[in-house]
C-alpha cells in the first residue's frame, strides 16, 4: 500500500504502558523509539470478579490520556505528538480452568457503569482511538489462547458465544 502512495499508519501495542515503541517524534525522556507511526498501549482497569463469582470493588478510572503526568509510563503521554491510542482496552476478562463461571459476573463488572465511566474518561482525556478487548467472544481449540483458559474465549465480551 505504501509503495502505491497510500499512507497506512503502523503501530505496536505496548503491553502495560512503558513507553516502548514510540514514534521518532516523541521527545519524552525514558521512552524507546521504534519504526512505527503511532504509539499504542493496553490496559485492563476496573478490577476483576472474585473467586466466588462476585463483582470486586472497582478502581477509579485511570488518566492514560494526553493530559496525564505519567510521561513514559503514562499511556498517551509517552507520545504527545500523536493521537492517544488505547489499542487494547479491557472490555471483559477470561474465565479460567476451575472457576465458578465468571462471564455473568464480568457482564456486571464491565457493564453500563464501567462503560460510562471508563470509556467516557478515555474520551475526556484525549484518547482518540479506543479498541475494546474483546468485543466478540468465541470458542477456541483447547489451550490455543493460553494454558489457563479452556475452550471458551468468550471473555465476557459484549457479543458473547
Amino acid at each position: 500500500a505504501r509503495a502505491d502512495g497510500i499512507t497506512v499508519p503502523i503501530f505496536h501495542n505496548d503491553a502495560g504502558r512503558h513507553g516502548r515503541w514510540v514514534p521518532a517524534s516523541s521527545d519524552v525522556p525514558g521512552t524507546v523509539k521504534g519504526p512505527n507511526d503511532l504509539y499504542a498501549f493496553d490496559g485492563y482497569p476496573g478490577g476483576v470478579c472474585s473467586v466466588h463469582n462476585l463483582p470486586a470493588k472497582g478502581s477509579p478510572a485511570p488518566d492514560w490520556g494526553l493530559y496525564s503526568a505519567g510521561g513514559a509510563d503514562g499511556g498517551a503521554s509517552a507520545s504527545p505528538h500523536t493521537p492517544g491510542f488505547a489499542a487494547e482496552f479491557g472490555g471483559g476478562w477470561f474465565d479460567y480452568w476451575g472457576s465458578n463461571g465468571m462471564y455473568p459476573c464480568n457482564a456486571i463488572q464491565r457493564g453500563l457503569r464501567y462503560q460510562r465511566v471508563f470509556y467516557g474518561t478515555n474520551i475526556a482525556n484525549g484518547i482518540a482511538i479506543q479498541n475494546f478487548y474483546m468485543t466478540y467472544g468465541g470458542t477456541s481449540w483447547g489451550w490455543l489462547p493460553a494454558p489457563v483458559v479452556y475452550t471458551s474465549y468468550d471473555y465476557g465480551a459484549a457479543i458473547d458465544e
